[in-house]
């Protein structure tokens, strides 16, 4: 009897301590996207570039790097305000390129600022699987007189100790596609 309610000792002490540790990383990963999306509201590109997985945006950076080196003009390197030529473009980190990128897709994409800095999200839960945690947001904003509400998965790594954002799917499978196409 003993043995039995030892091991019901530790089989209790086991599964809550997996239970706490799940509870943590999901408490950190909702901070994680609440903060991010704080920083998407503001348009601080440079901050939120931090909380991405770093392998993301160096996909993305990737992707335009080969863009511009396949361009036989400095246009492609210079349509990103701030940046002068080829060689400038190519020296920056994926971290370094996003906000130039952000400023970019807002310069192009009329209303976008607009529908950001409007934006209002609500974290409605989370799942974890392996070293994902899948947070549930409603966001909500408007452009002039029409409101938006749409639900919205924002995924959370865990990569050496830390969490990072997932990139979105969309920008990830753009970016993939520009690199294909061009």
């Amino acid at each position: 009897m003993k043995k039995l309610s030892a091991l019901f000792f530790f089989f209790t002490l086991v599964f809550t301590s997996l239970s706490y540790s799940q509870s943590t990383d999901i408490k950190n990963a909702e901070k994680l996207v609440t903060d991010g999306l704080a920083f998407l509201k503001s348009s601080n590109w440079s901050s939120y570039a931090k909380l991405i997985d770093p392998d993301d945006l160096q996909m993305l950076k990737g992707t335009f790097d080969t863009l511009v080196v396949r361009d036989t003009t400095n246009d492609m390197a210079t349509e990103f305000s701030g940046i002068n030529s080829k060689d400038e473009f190519l020296k920056l980190s994926g971290a370094e390129f996003f906000p130039y990128f952000m400023k970019y897709l807002v310069f192009v994409q009329e209303g976008l600022a607009e529908v950001l800095s409007r934006m209002d999200a609500k974290i409605l839960g989370s799942v974890n699987e392996d070293n994902y945690i899948h947070v549930l947001t409603r966001q909500n904003t408007s452009l002039g007189e029409k409101e938006f509400s749409q639900l919205e998965i924002v995924t959370v790594v865990q990569k050496n100790g830390t969490q990072y954002l997932r990139m979105k799917d969309d920008i990830r499978t753009l970016a993939e596609q520009l690199r294909g196409e061009y």
